[in-house]
């Protein structure tokens, strides 16, 4: 018998036999795909790695004059405390507005039919409500989403389905704009309580971003804002700036140390991975959780003052 020889290329070399392979093909790590040689979105992709490799870890974004713009913003608060609700409400109306834009098309960019300026219109919408009141505050929040509803079914079929895009943008808008609206209402509140509150996550953003940006574990940043941040407190105590009086600023002051580090892990979890580009969103983070236990905490205890 002869034996078997593997198949003779033209140029007389042989030809290895073809083998399966069992590697699965990579995951892909941004919102489009090719195959085929066409480009398609794809709704779920695999979180890049940020800056500590978890998913929820904050992504500090140290491109561009990111200093500056913290200060410039921090100035544009104070002034704003000064002149009242008349400029207060607006400039965190719009940055709110900001927010929820850049997260929604941070998830149209990943194939999901979240709605850009539906969420940046109900997010502002949401912030800019608070300055007449909580009762319509929940309004916005219904007619939000009922709007989510309507365009997402526009949409069914081109992109993603309906209530994933209504859900994704009632997401994108809602948080921020409830952390936006934290700051009005507790403005109507007491004026102290909002300019304690301004100082608390400034000082916290602060610490956090020159100390995180260079560190190499993920609580370091977390870590330097909370140790500023009892500093401030400290400091606020011994003004007695009012209404508080006595040890209830630390009571304030620890609630905050706790929800700050919550509302930045909250705002990763907001867009489809950590170091998506929201800057907007990333201004407004550290008030997501606190912000609405800030106002929470706030009328228990001005209620407690008034009867005692």
């Amino acid at each position: 018998m002869s034996e078997r020889r593997p198949a003779d290329t033209a140029e007389g070399q042989a030809v290895a036999p073809a083998r399966w392979s069992w590697r699965r093909p990579p995951t892909p790590t941004s919102g489009v795909v090719s195959i085929r040689g066409k480009e398609r979105p794809v709704a779920t992709v695999r979180p890049r790695p940020t800056t500590f490799g978890r998913r929820y870890a904050v992504a500090y974004d140290v491109e561009g004059p990111r200093v500056r713009m913290g200060l410039l913003w921090f100035g544009l608060v104070v002034a704003a405390l000064v002149l009242g609700p008349i400029a207060l409400v607006p400039l965190y109306s719009v940055m709110a507005a900001l927010a929820g834009y850049q997260a929604a098309q941070a998830w149209r960019g990943v194939g999901s039919g979240a709605d850009p300026w539906l969420a940046g219109l109900g997010a502002g919408a949401i912030a800019g409500s608070a300055a007449f009141g909580v009762g319509l505050v929940g309004l916005s929040v219904l007619v939000l989403c009922g709007l989510a509803v309507i365009v997402g079914a526009i949409e069914v079929g081109r992109r993603s389905p309906v209530f994933e895009a209504a859900g994704t943008t009632v997401q994108c808008a809602l948080f921020v704009g409830f952390a936006a609206a934290s700051v009005a209402l507790t403005l109507r509140l007491e004026i102290g309580a909002v300019a304690t509150l301004v100082l608390l996550v400034s000082a916290y953003e602060a610490a956090d971003f020159v100390v995180g940006s260079g560190a190499s574990s993920s609580i370091e940043g977390p870590i330097a804002g909370i140790v500023t941040m009892a500093v401030v407190t400290g400091v606020i105590a011994v003004l007695r700036v009012p209404p508080f009086d006595g040890a209830a600023v630390y009571v304030f002051g620890g609630f905050a140390a706790v929800c700050c580090p919550l509302g930045q892990l909250a705002g990763s979890a907001i867009l489809p991975r950590a170091d998506a580009k929201a800057l907007g969103l990333r201004r407004l983070d550290s008030l997501i959780v606190l912000g609405p236990v800030w106002v929470l905490l706030i009328g228990i205890y001005l209620q407690r003052i008034v009867h005692t």
